[in-house]
């Protein structure tokens, strides 16, 4: 009980950087019109119901001794299937969305093998490290980030138009579907790994850490998201390749310090880094446990508890 109240804040803050991940870096989405707030809003209040689903679905799936039903056998074999492969997929589109950030904002003269290889040396290093100081590194790392994202917040927030969000009238169907898919598919539906992750290291549902991390990470997401469409117009900041890197290439502190993209990066690869060996453990977790239920008479319980 210790252990798992020690780790409420860790595991919530974890919540909160993988739901920022990659789409920090690319969102909002090309189409972004007036309706993309709205879309956002949905898409997050959809994503809590999905994740109170999951949670305890996750603890019934991924923990415990299933005995010798084999119905039961064959129906957590394919989750731990589905959870791996979705898990990689995951990990892929970020490290990929995040390395060519790097590449084309960057480091732009540095070959992309040697970017590659320094950031999978880092993940490599923490994706083989205790869940323990994973937890704790990420819960020192959010305080930074969460400072930088709300300082980018406040520093370009006298230059927003409330314009740019205000509906004057309820979209239809296909229009809203347009500006409520993009976050559907990232970050929302990838924050459904994370119940998975909860059982399979606490071996157990804990939903206010859930919750809360959910809430927290959607709110900064939207700071960052929707604060770009204050700042540049739906359009604009659709057209960008990298609104949120754009928005904050415009903030400046006198002459001394009129580029602080360099706090921004710390975001970009922090949530990078933590979608990744989240995806990771995961992946490494189900195929260990899909091992472990195939050469066993009956199913062994979730591994990677603390």
């Amino acid at each position: 009980m210790k252990k798992n109240i020690r780790f409420f804040t860790h595991t919530s803050v974890m919540w909160a950087l993988f739901i920022l991940g990659n789409a920090v870096i690319a969102l909002p989405a090309a189409d972004a019109d007036e309706f993309t707030f709205l879309g956002y809003l949905a898409a997050c209040g959809l994503g809590l119901l999905l994740n109170l689903i999951a949670l305890p679905a996750a603890k019934r799936l991924f923990t415990g001794n299933p005995g010798r039903n084999m119905f039961i056998k064959v129906i957590r074999c394919t989750a731990y299937i589905i959870t791996a492969v979705f898990a990689v997929f995951c990990a892929a589109d970020t490290v990929s969305a995040f390395l060519r950030f790097i590449k084309d904002i960057v480091l732009i003269n540095t070959p992309m093998l040697f970017i590659a290889a320094v950031f999978a040396a880092v993940t490599v290093y923490f994706a083989t490290r205790r869940q323990e100081d994973v937890l704790k590194f990420f819960l020192i790392s959010f305080w930074f980030a969460l400072a930088v994202i709300i300082f980018f917040f406040i520093a370009t927030s006298f230059e927003f138009n409330a314009a740019n969000i205000i509906i004057f009238k309820l979209p239809d169907t296909k229009r809203f579907i347009s500006q409520f898919m993009p976050y559907f598919i990232n970050p929302v539906l990838p924050s459904v790994l994370l119940s998975v992750y909860d059982a399979a290291v606490f071996g157990k549902t804990r939903y206010a850490a859930a919750v809360s991390g959910y809430i927290t990470g959607c709110v900064l997401l939207g700071i960052c998201t929707v604060g770009t469409v204050l700042l540049f117009g739906p359009s604009l900041a659709g057209q960008l390749d990298y609104p949120y890197s754009s928005a904050v290439s415009t903030v400046s502190i006198g002459r001394l310090f009129s580029r602080l993209d360099g706090f921004a990066y710390y975001i970009y690869f922090i949530c990078a880094l933590t979608k990744t060996i989240v995806c990771i453990f995961l992946t490494r977790t189900c195929l260990r446990m899909l091992g472990s239920a195939r050469a066993a008479k009956t199913a062994v319980p979730g591994t990677g508890s603390l």
